[in-house]
């Protein structure tokens, strides 16, 4: 049976069709929008990826990693046995000694000394600018120490000096030390010991006698 619908129903139709069509169209909008979204966010994930800040996965391994260099230790100064003063280049027990049985220490009388009977040896003393530790009196009985810094050079020359003019010199691995014993013309002897170490010589003249331990007591305070 043929049935012929009216106006009224075409026109229903075609709204129905037009809807559909606007339907489908956002629709279609949306998908692209979420496929636009999803690529942005993607782009943006590899971008952070390859930006250059470190992330936990692109850390090298610890066996790749450049170990920091330690810093170097200080070495400790080297002390000076160079003594400040008189009292600092004895050992207490001779110190205490030499007041008790030598006193005065550095008289005035005893300003103008001589620290070697040895010209040569005498001028290079001087030039030292020694620490100058004086015992006694001008006459027998005092005694004239000098402690001085010397150079290598010094003290070879020190030491051919000495053994030219008859000195008993010992030579050691630390030190050498020569001794010298001579009369003046009225009788009096008058002797020399010179201890040379490292950049220090101890040189002390005395007259009449010299002191057991005196030099020792020196090396002792100098070099503990």
């Amino acid at each position: 049976m043929l049935t012929v619908r009216g106006p009224f129903d075409r026109g229903a139709t075609m709204r129905s069709v037009a809807t559909g069509l606007r339907h489908g169209v956002l629709l279609r909008r949306r998908r692209a929008l979420r496929l636009a979204a999803l690529g942005f966010v993607l782009a943006a994930l590899a971008g952070c990826s390859t930006s250059g800040q470190p992330t936990g996965s692109s850390q090298p391994p610890a066996t790749q990693r450049h170990p920091s260099t330690p810093l170097p230790t200080p070495t400790p100064p080297v002390a000076d046995p160079m003594p400040k003063n008189c009292e600092g280049a004895y050992s207490p027990a001779l110190f205490a000694a030499l007041q008790a049985t030598r006193a005065p220490l550095n008289d005035v009388s005893m300003v103008d000394v001589t620290f070697s009977d040895i010209p040569r040896l005498d001028a290079s003393i001087r030039a030292g600018r020694p620490l100058v530790c004086t015992w006694g009196t001008a006459g027998p009985g005092a005694i004239v120490t000098a402690v001085s810094r010397i150079t290598e050079q010094r003290a070879a020359a020190a030491h051919t000096a000495m053994q030219e003019s008859g000195f008993a010199c010992t030579a050691t691995a630390e030190a050498v030390t020569c001794v010298g014993q001579n009369e003046e013309e009225d009788g009096i002897p008058v002797g020399e010991s010179h201890y040379l170490r490292g950049t220090i010589g101890l040189s002390t003249r005395w007259i009449t006698a010299p002191v057991d331990g005196y030099t020792e007591g020196m090396v002792a305070a100098l070099w503990p």
